[in-house]
């Protein structure tokens, strides 16, 4: 959306100035508790974010995306294994949430997957929503107007 750079920054910084305010308010550190939190939640969101767009493009190159003669390993190979080695690395942060936060109730360790979980049903239920009414909107996703600098090229792909 064109415009929204400068409204999304004053939106983002006036977040950061009302968390920082609540944390000094509430007398809590806002390196040992809320960094670390918003930190690791942020890792397991992007990382699980990151295996979804993997499994994404397997089926979207199977369903005839791309220009027809892309190499195996950007087909399939490449995002079956950056979605296998993702899902280990999202295990292997969930699993050692307890170190990570330093808390030892189960009810907090299972607090930032939840919450990813949360808002991955959430987002579906949202996508769901929107195809149900407005289909027209729903159709035009990831059909945007392609970057001016980007030009297809049918020899090599693309050029800059």
């Amino acid at each position: 959306m064109a415009g929204a750079t400068a409204p999304a920054s004053l939106l983002q910084s006036g977040i950061a100035v009302a968390v920082i305010g609540v944390c000094a308010l509430l007398r809590v550190d806002p390196i040992g508790g809320m960094f670390i939190w918003l930190s690791s939640g942020a890792a397991v969101g992007v990382l699980v974010t990151l295996v979804g767009v993997s499994i994404a493009t397997v089926f979207y190159f199977r369903k005839g995306g791309g220009l027809g003669r892309d190499p195996l390993i950007v087909r399939t190979a490449g995002p079956v294994l950056g979605a296998i080695v993702g899902s280990a690395l999202v295990a292997v942060i969930v699993v050692n949430q307890a170190a990570l936060l330093g808390v030892t109730s189960v009810g907090l360790q299972a607090v930032i997957p939840v919450l990813v979980l949360v808002t991955i049903v959430a987002g579906f239920w949202y996508a769901r929503r929107v195809r149900r009414l407005w289909p027209d909107r729903y159709a035009a996703v990831g059909r945007g107007r392609p970057d001016e600098v980007m030009v297809p090229d049918q020899q090599v792909g693309f050029r800059v």
